[in-house]
């Protein structure tokens, strides 16, 4: 007997008030270290992703799951180049709305901390600047 044929879809089961909700979804979805670009340079950054959609009255949640396998196709679709973290994310959100059928918008937040190798000015020392990553989706 299939696991699935004794444990009931909650998610997909009519819920007992039907109201939509517009953000529903995962916070915090941590990838591993990847590239983008910082100007002209190539950095480092470690994303964490909050990623959500909206759930229609007639749904009682979401198959949470889905949310983590979008984020990490599309990091692993990404992870070879260099690329821009607002492209990844609106790359997720395409991800989400064909993934979940009923989803009618999606959201993509990341947020990453980029290490940037600088010279200073008088030395010409090399240094490293952290510096905060936002994009939106």
């Amino acid at each position: 007997m299939e696991p699935s044929s004794y444990f009931p879809d909650v998610h997909r089961s009519k819920p007992t008030v039907a109201i939509s909700l517009t953000k529903v979804g995962v916070k915090g979805i941590r990838m591993p270290i990847s590239f983008t670009k910082f100007g002209s340079k190539r950095v480092l950054l470690v994303p964490s992703f909050d990623v959500f959609i909206d759930l229609p009255p007639r749904r009682k949640g979401i198959d949470a799951s889905r949310s983590y396998e979008v984020v990490a196709d599309a990091f692993a679709a990404f992870a070879k180049g260099t690329y821009r973290l607002e492209e990844l994310c609106a790359h997720i959100s395409r991800g989400l709305l064909e993934r979940y059928e009923y989803a009618t918008r999606a959201e993509v937040r990341a947020r990453a901390e980029a290490v940037v190798e600088r010279l200073t000015p008088v030395s010409s020392m090399v240094t490293f600047e952290p510096y905060k990553v936002y994009a939106k989706s």
